[in-house]
């Protein structure tokens, strides 16, 4: 769904299907913004969201994290190990996902069009 939606909005969408394929993307190609959900098979969006923020080429990417588990603990976990943002599954709508793109995209250290979500 995510995928969709932000092809919708004209971005270029990359997905990978685990964290190990995430990160092996990322030794190759830096992203403008990074939405990385939580649960993924063999690493879960934790730990790839501290090897992103642990290499020097990727840790300023924007990572926006998501996923259905819809507590605190979680969201404030993913903040505090250096996500920029975190949304609950299902509750993504297009138009404020479009104020988020925009968002991220604006600021001139980011390129138009590069969105990476990554597994999900």
């Amino acid at each position: 769904m995510l995928v969709a939606m932000l092809r919708h909005l004209r971005c270029l969408a990359v997905c990978r299907e685990s964290g190990e394929a995430a990160i092996e993307y990322l030794n190759t190609k830096i992203p403008g913004l990074i939405f990385l959900d939580v649960m993924m098979p063999h690493m879960d969006g934790f730990q790839v969201l501290g090897l992103i923020r642990a290499n020097p080429q990727t840790a300023d990417v924007p990572i926006i994290m998501y996923s259905a588990m819809d507590d605190s603990e979680t969201h404030l976990l993913a903040l505090a190990l250096g996500a920029d943002a975190f949304i609950v599954k299902g509750t993504m709508r297009l138009a404020a996902l479009g104020r988020v793109i925009e968002h991220y995209r604006n600021p001139p250290h980011i390129p138009d069009d590069e969105l990476l979500p990554l597994a999900g």
